[in-house]
């Protein structure tokens, strides 16, 4: 459509908000209207039910690597396929995982249980007790939520038990702090959570007592985030951490000592726990700090430096020490222990490697002895699963390319055993990965990754898929989706991965760079690399598709509204889009610290600018999109994806918006809702993009 026939409608902000009401009669019937319009396009075009069932076909493969949660001597999985629709968790030993077709006992039936109970049961995890124990704490969620039921379970019995602990649905956390106590985090009364929607107290929650005769170990103010607690595994005379977060990146710290005493944790405020070991705290600090006692005092210590604060049970610090410190380029990204070995997981130049840090003996040794394990140079590796009761660690290697494999470690064997590694799922035949660096217009170099056909002439004609995620410190890395490769690579797509400034790629000053008021700069990285593949001659606009959820969702409304002419086709899912009313949506007061605050008129006026809600303009063409959210998305309001596509309708832009009524801000509860998606997309992008048609 030219740009001259294109509505101009005067638009005011009030005019779609009904459809915040997420089960209101006006915008239900707003949300069924827009259903026909994405199957008249999509579901019901003749290659979308091939499509879908090779999707399907991929995810719910029966020979799948089944990842998994080690716990002592047992090996935890839970596992999907087309007869476990929810799924089943289950277990089996360390020495039958460790076979080609390990046999497994079935723990809980997800089907059976939602079928017995009428509900639509998600899986949320467990938390486990002691190794002696044969309890845990299973997580339940209707449809996906982020609140979840919280029911105790017996391992042996293999049930709930009858007069166990209960909670209902909420936004809980829970850990056990001795084998007839928790510590929990749980809305349980008037007032008791905050304006972000979370848990405001830490209860010592004592089996047989009412939850609201339980002891407040920790209480945050309303107009804080929360208040959570973790586990203090392998710190003798401690046993729980109590974390008072009063903004998304601030956090207080006191430890829970056996005798019931609280004892702060003497670290900055911005520092991340990343686990325990031997008696010492691990954190990840944000910032530079100069401790200024103890054997450091004085000593600056560079953000993104790993730190451990030794405990005693008589003693609120014994000594602060340096664990490791990143060199130019490098990032750590989180960490893990076992009772002998902390497992970092480091970026050098978005390419991950796994350290193995074992802490100084007394009197032999002056620092922590680092290890770098030795695994396939192509790809990217993580922790899928570290043993807080056992020596042992298994890792997860995969590449764009490279389907997902295994090993084992126990931290002081140079190359970790392999244990099991994927079939592949698509004919990477002719495929390769490469590594590109874009300008942005400050002057700042922005990796991105390719994948795509060798050799492939630059005449730009390629369709391509830019995302990226800028935000909130997280990175994004090259993985193996089956589901991509063979829906889009191998019909010659072009896939694109932008790791931009707002994100861990480069540690703390990387994520600092995109904070608030400088939030475009992410925006202008992403330019930046679209820019640099039509400079290369990879692809055109006319071919150039962008894909991002959540806050990458919020990325791609930031794109098609910045430079729509850079774009042909975007696919936004689960987005925020409304940077006015955010913090008044779902979980959004708690990401002020990352955008914010509407509230303060100067912080308003810098989000106006970029708000892509607020930069859709009558008599400009935008790209098309897709959105596609949850009706139960407690995370990211709904509405915000609602409100851009009905204004995007008003102004006579092609829009297509799908719902689901469950998955959450996950999107999906299960594999089928999950091939039926990926296939959407897919398709979304083949026809608008020109690939195969």
């Amino acid at each position: 459509m030219p740009t001259s026939h294109i509505p101009r409608v005067e638009l005011t902000d009030a005019d779609d908000l009904y459809l915040e009401e997420i089960q209101g009669t006006e915008a239900l019937a707003w949300v069924k209207a827009r259903r026909p319009e994405v199957t008249a396009e999509l579901d019901a075009d003749p290659a979308f039910e091939p499509m879908r069932m090779d999707a399907a076909e991929r995810l719910e493969a029966p020979d799948r690597l089944p990842y998994p949660t080690l716990r002592g001597r047992w090996v935890y999985n839970f596992w999907r396929d087309p007869e476990h629709v929810r799924g089943i968790w289950r277990r089996t030993s360390w020495d039958e995982y460790r076979t080609p077709a390990p046999s497994w006992e079935i723990i809980l039936d997800l089907d059976r249980l939602a079928d017995t109970e009428g509900e639509n049961w998600v899986f949320d995890g467990a938390v486990h007790g002691s190794p002696e124990s044969d309890r845990a704490l299973v997580l339940l969620s209707r449809g996906g939520r982020d609140a979840r039921v919280v029911r105790e379970f017996s391992l042996r019995d293999r049930a709930f038990v009858s007069e166990g602990f209960r909670l209902p649905e909420a936004k809980t956390e829970a850990v056990w702090a001795g084998d007839d106590q928790l510590a929990v985090s749980t809305p349980h009364g008037p007032d008791t959570v905050t304006t972000s929607g979370y848990p405001r107290q830490i209860r010592l929650w004592q089996r047989g007592e009412p939850i609201d005769s339980a002891r407040i170990l920790m209480e945050c103010d309303r107009d804080e985030v929360m208040a959570s607690p973790s586990p203090l595994e392998g710190v003798p005379g401690f046993r729980v951490l109590c974390e008072r977060r009063t903004s998304f990146f601030h956090i207080h710290c006191v430890a829970l000592r056996d005798d019931g005493e609280m004892v702060p944790v003497a670290v900055p405020d911005t520092a991340i726990h990343l686990a325990s070991l031997q008696g010492r705290l691990l954190f990840l600090l944000r910032d530079d700090w100069t401790p200024e006692i103890g054997a450091l005092a004085g000593q600056c210590l560079p953000g993104g430096s790993v730190i451990a604060v030794r405990l005693t049970a008589d003693a609120a610090i014994a000594e602060r020490e340096l664990v490791y410190a990143p060199a130019a380029g490098e990032s750590v990204q989180y960490g893990d222990s076992d009772p002998q070995t902390l497992y970092l997981v480091v970026l050098r130049d978005v390419r991950g490697v796994v350290l193995a840090m074992r802490p100084p003996l007394p009197a032999t040794a002056p620092a922590w002895s680092c290890r770098e394990l030795e695994l396939p140079a192509l790809g990217q590796v993580d922790l899928a699963s570290v043993n807080p009761h056992a020596p042992g660690a298994v890792l997860v290697h995969a590449g764009f390319l490279t389907p997902t494999a295994f090993f084992f470690t126990r931290g002081d064997d140079p190359a970790p055993q392999t244990l099991q590694a994927e079939k592949p799922r698509f004919d990477a035949t002719g495929l390769e990965v490469n590594q590109n660096w874009a300008t942005s217009r400050d002057g700042t170099r922005i990796p991105y990754f390719v994948v795509g056909p060798k050799d492939s002439p630059l005449s730009g004609t390629a369709p391509t898929i830019l995302t990226g995620y800028g935000g909130f410190r997280v990175s994004r890395l090259p993985d193996y989706d089956p589901v991509r490769g063979r829906l889009w690579l191998e019909a010659g797509g072009l896939w694109v991965l932008a790791n931009l400034r707002g994100g861990g790629e480069f540690g703390p000053a990387w994520h600092r760079a995109a904070l608030r008021e400088n939030r475009p700069r992410a925006y202008e990285d992403f330019e930046a690399v679209a820019e640099d593949l039509i400079q290369r001659g990879l692809t055109r606009p006319d071919q150039l598709g962008i894909l991002g959820g959540s806050n990458g969702g919020l990325l791609v409304g930031a794109a098609i509204t910045r430079r729509p002419e850079l774009y042909r086709a975007a696919y936004c899912r689960n987005p925020l889009l409304d940077m006015l009313r955010f913090a008044q949506l779902s979980a959004g007061r708690s990401w002020i610290e990352e955008y914010g605050d509407p509230e303060k008129p100067e912080d308003r006026a810098s989000l106006r600018t970029w708000s892509p809600y607020h930069q859709v303009k009558p008599g400009v063409r935008y790209p098309k999109v897709l959105f596609i959210t949850s009706a139960i998305d407690d995370r990211v309001h709904p509405g915000h994806g609602r409100r851009m596509a009905e204004r995007l309708r008003r102004l006579g832009q092609p829009v297509l918006y799908y719902e689901n009524t469950e998955g959450g801000h996950a999107g999906t509860a299960d594999l089928r809702q999950a091939a039926w998606v990926g296939a959407l997309g897919f398709l979304f992008f083949r026809k608008e993009l020109g690939l195969g048609r």
